[in-house]
């Protein structure tokens, strides 16, 4: 926390996925009491590397919705932070904490939906895949399998019934 009339800097980096383009949000969260809103509330802004003010206001006033940040093309997007105490802050708001939650969301855009032609639709009958095919095969050989230790077991139970009533009394 700054002292008042004073401000302390951060950054924040966004890193995209290798060969997408995403929207870029800013999410603020957990800004509650006298330093998040009200005359003596901390001020935070955000900027890019150009300088442009990307978002500016108490931590109440940028938690109230999502702050559109631009889109995150295939470069890092580097944004750096103030968060200012406003001199007019008095001895009132010493030992005060807030404690926020900053967070870059990015959002991709669905592809398009290729319309499909009458040639291309789908006939209603629905495809024969290896897969399928190879799972019948592995079910058939598990029932198989169950079958034949059955079958033994049914043996060896046959076979010790016959040894008990074959013992004298």
């Amino acid at each position: 926390m700054p002292y008042p009339g004073r401000s302390t800097a951060f950054d924040l980096l966004a890193t995209p996925r290798p060969g997408s383009t995403s929207d870029l949000v800013l999410l603020v969260d957990g800004g509650t009491g006298p330093l998040a809103a009200g005359p003596d509330a901390l001020v935070l802004a955000l900027t890019d590397d150009a300088g442009q003010v990307l978002a500016q206001g108490t931590a109440a006033e940028l938690a109230a919705a999502p702050i559109a940040l631009g889109v995150l093309g295939p470069e890092p997007m580097q944004l750096h932070g103030t968060a200012t105490l406003p001199a007019t802050a008095g001895d009132a708001l010493q030992g005060q904490g807030l404690t926020l939650v900053l967070s870059l969301v990015a959002t991709q855009d669905v592809p398009p939906v290729v319309p499909v032609t009458p040639e291309a639709a789908p006939s209603g009958v629905l495809a024969v895949t290896g897969a399928s095919v190879l799972a019948l095969a592995a079910l058939a050989l598990g029932l198989a399998v169950v079958g034949l230790l059955l079958a033994a077991r049914r043996r060896r139970r046959s076979s010790s019934d016959a040894l008990a009533t074959d013992l004298p009394e």
